[in-house]
């Protein structure tokens, strides 16, 4: 795998390995080469809405004496 320098890439300066760039969390060095491997992307957990939450009595109680 090669260094797509029509995207966007990171420079990286010192260090102690041959990375030179970084692009989508892969290293490359200063030829472009890959230095490490993509891993498989595991499937992304959808958040979607929070569960619904049950008004308690106390919570009545206290929203009334706020409101009157």
């Amino acid at each position: 795998m090669k260094l797509d320098r029509s995207r966007e890439f990171g420079t990286i300066h010192g260090g102690e390995g041959r990375a030179c760039y970084e692009q989508d969390g892969l290293l490359f060095d200063a030829q472009g080469s890959a230095l490490t491997e993509p891993a498989e992307l595991a499937p992304r957990k959808r958040m979607g809405r929070p569960p619904k939450v049950e008004v308690s009595d106390v919570d009545a109680q206290i929203e009334a004496s706020l409101v009157g």
